[in-house]
Parts: structure tokens; sequence; C-alpha cells
């Protein structure tokens, strides 16, 4: 039996890989050119561009892992089905109970894989890739640059003649929506609890009041630019409880169950799939394949984003639907 057993993992390994990588391939070409298209609004390295992607990589999981698994076990049964080998099997005394025992270790596997990724790594990703893209748009926007114009901090056109690092000297402000000047020797960029302030030393302020202008000399002024780096608690038990305030996050992580249970509850399907009459059959297992997939994929989208916690339903509802399918097609047969 032990074998037997590894006669069909191996089977079954050989229809997923080339599927699970050509699926990971394509599905990372589409957000390389997604994160590529960030390359316009902020400036990035192409280490920037890889940090990037390996955020994503929980996300494609997500999709492309329980599909895989679904289109590679339907193939691997339907080849032994061409081969006349599971018959053979069947003849020789396996019964359609171990055949379906033999996919159900590598379906639990699979799921589980794709419950942590989805539940735990992919949300935190997921925030590390908004903090990310958060604090390169703030890196742009605060890159001043000596000698150029037309350059912004906050409200303020700015020219520097001078930097050194996060150091500037002699700068030039002026906030034409107020009619402000600002005049200083020396400035420097301060990160305070992630609020980015401009701090300037040894300056003048002129501010026009009615038709006089007044002047201001200060020793140090900050300017603050009213805006902040996101900061998200990468803490997953804090995750779970920001869930029960947001719908649109419980509606999110209730489809990421669903898609994390879909190898455990469908893999009899895919086996009942798999089990055909090639004479007679051959043409449809494409056609229902894919139906069930599209069907799965779009119901449990719909019903988590508007039922949200009766959605989980499905779960039970699949599995129960796959073993009367299981019974039908193999059990009452083999």
């Amino acid at each position: 039996m032990p074998t037997v057993n590894n006669y069909f993992k191996q089977n079954f390994y050989e229809s997923f890989f080339p599927i699970f990588f050509s699926l990971f391939f394509l599905t990372s070409i589409v957000f390389f050119i997604k994160i590529s298209s960030m390359t316009s609004l902020i400036k990035v390295s192409f280490t920037d561009l890889g940090t990037m992607y390996l955020f994503l990589i929980p996300k494609i999981l997500l999709y492309t892992l329980p599909l895989s698994f679904f289109i590679g076990l339907t193939l691997c049964v339907a080849k032994l089905s061409k081969d006349n080998e599971s018959l053979v099997l069947f003849t020789l005394g396996l019964s359609a109970k171990k055949f379906a025992k033999i996919f159900f270790n590598i379906a639990f596997i699979f799921s589980f894989v794709l419950l942590v990724n989805n539940l735990y790594l992919k949300p935190t990703t997921n925030i590390l890739y908004k903090n990310f893209i958060a604090k390169k748009k703030l890196d742009a926007r605060l890159n001043i640059k000596a000698t150029e114009f037309g350059q912004k901090f906050a409200n303020w056109l700015v020219f520097v003649n001078q930097t050194n690092k996060d150091e500037y000297q002699d700068i030039v402000m002026f906030d034409q929506k107020e009619e402000r000047l600002i005049t200083s020797k020396k400035a420097s960029l301060q990160n305070n609890y992630s609020n980015i302030n401009l701090e300037l030393n040894d300056g003048k302020i002129f501010s026009k009041k009615q038709n006089d202008f007044e002047q201001i000399n200060f020793d140090k002024l900050n300017i603050n630019t009213n805006e902040s780096i996101s900061v998200s608690l990468l803490n997953i038990s804090n995750y779970f409880e920001n869930l029960f305030t947001n719908e649109k996050y419980l509606g999110d992580t209730i489809f990421h169950i669903l898609m994390g249970f879909l190898p455990l509850v469908s893999y009899l399907i895919a086996i009942s799939l798999g089990m055909i009459n090639f004479r007679y059959e051959k043409g449809n297992i494409y056609l229902y394949m894919f139906g069930f997939l599209i069907s799965f994929f779009i119901i449990s989208k719909n019903l988590s984003e508007s039922l949200l916690y009766p959605t989980l339903i499905l779960i039970p509802f699949t599995y129960i639907f796959s073993k009367i399918i299981y019974k039908f097609k193999v059990s009452n047969k083999y």
C-alpha cells in the first residue's frame, strides 16, 4: 500500500507543479506590471521592486495554489483513468474509500498551508507593502535638491542653495496662498513620531499685511508637512480584533478562509471529475472543472462581501456536495 500511495502522489505532483509554476509566472507578470506602474509616482530601485514583489507573493499564492491543486488533481486522476491504472487497482482490491484517503492527506496539507498564508502572511505582508509605498511616496515629496526650482514642501515652494544629506543651507520658501516668504541659513528634516518636519534655523519671515510687509526674525522654526507615514501594528491578534469593526476587512478574511478550505472540501469533486471514460466523457472534463472553480470563486466573493459570516456555510455545503458526487461517480461503481 505505501508503494501505491507514493505512486499516486508522484503522479499528482507531476500534474500539479507545471500548472502551479505556469499560473504563478503569469500572475507574477500581472503584479510586476502593477508595481512597475508605481515608478511614475515614486522613485524605486531594482531592489525596491524586488522587495515589493516579495510582499505580494502571499497574495499570488492565495489564488494560484488552490486553483493549481484542483486542476492538478483532476488531471492526475484523468491520466490514471486514461491509462486504466485506477481501474486495475480497483480490480485488485483498492476501495474507493482508500483511494480518496490518499488524496485527502495531500488536500489537508494544502489547506493548512493556504490558511496560514491567507490569514497571517497575506495580511502582514499587505500592511508592509502599504507602509513601504507610503514611505516611498513621502520620501519622493521630501526629496529636496539643491539649485532646482519648482520644488515643494507641503504648501511651500522651496529653493535650496546647497544640500548635505538631510541638511540644507541658504533655503528660501514661499507660500503663494498666504503670501509669505521665509529665508533661513540652515534647515534639516526631522522625523518625530512619524510626523515629518522641516526645522529652520537663523532665519526671517516676511508676510504681507494689507499694504505693508511684516518681518519676523527667528532662531528656530518648525514647519510640518501635515502628513505622516501610516504605521500599522503587525501583531496578528490586533489584526483580528480590528476585523470586527471593519466589514470590508471581515469580508476579505471570510473569502480568504473559503479559498483556504477549497482543497479540503473539493478534492472529492476533483477525483470524481477525473474518473471518466475517455471514449465518451473526454470533452466534458475541462467544462466541469473550470465551471466549478469559476462558480465557487464568484459565489464566495459575492456572498462574503454581502452576507459576511453566513457565507462560511459554503464550507460544509461544498464538502457534502462533493461526497454526494464522489459516491455517485466513484463509490457506487468501484
